[in-house]
């Protein structure tokens, strides 16, 4: 906390997972230097946000999101691609849990097709992973991107060099 104290806090970064330790960190500076101002505090959301400025994307929100994933549940089942979870569509803490498991992925950065790989030989994630397929295709079709799917997309902005 010196080097706020002193001044230097420009020059300083603090990247944090997310908003909850930001907002700690922010109490704990005001705290203890009795306030600081241009402290480069952020969340990798911050630096996702700061890439994909001037891009436009579709971005959805946690209900839509949902939705996407229940009809991706309903879809596969009726074309006989579910045996475990084929009913399961209608129960919201059974979507809300494979909604999850999907943010989870795209936060580690695994795409569909490495999910896929990862679930062999499991039958249940076999269908999570047909599932986050399809909510990926979905999203593709129709420009559509929510907060995690954005750091994949940041990453291939990044790697093109814009």
């Amino acid at each position: 906390m010196g080097i706020l104290s002193d001044g230097r806090g420009r020059s300083t970064y603090y990247i944090l997972p997310n908003g909850e330790l930001l907002r700690s960190l922010r109490r704990r500076v005001i705290q203890e230097t009795g306030g600081a101002f241009d402290i480069g505090i952020m969340t990798f959301d911050d630096i996702v946000e700061r890439i994909l400025v001037g891009k436009n994307l579709n971005v959805i929100q946690r209900p839509i999101q949902l939705n996407i994933v229940k009809m991706a549940i309903k879809r596969l089942a009726e074309l006989g691609r579910l045996q475990v979870f084929h009913k399961m569509a209608d129960y919201d803490g059974f979507v809300d849990c494979v909604q999850e498991v999907i943010m989870e992925a795209k936060r580690a950065l695994i795409s569909p097709e490495g999910f896929s790989e990862i679930s062999q030989g499991d039958r249940y994630l076999e269908e999570v992973s047909l599932i986050y397929g399809l909510y990926q295709e979905f999203l593709q079709a129709n420009d559509l991107v929510y907060r995690e799917g954005s750091y994949i997309f940041a990453v291939d902005v990044l790697g093109r060099g814009e």
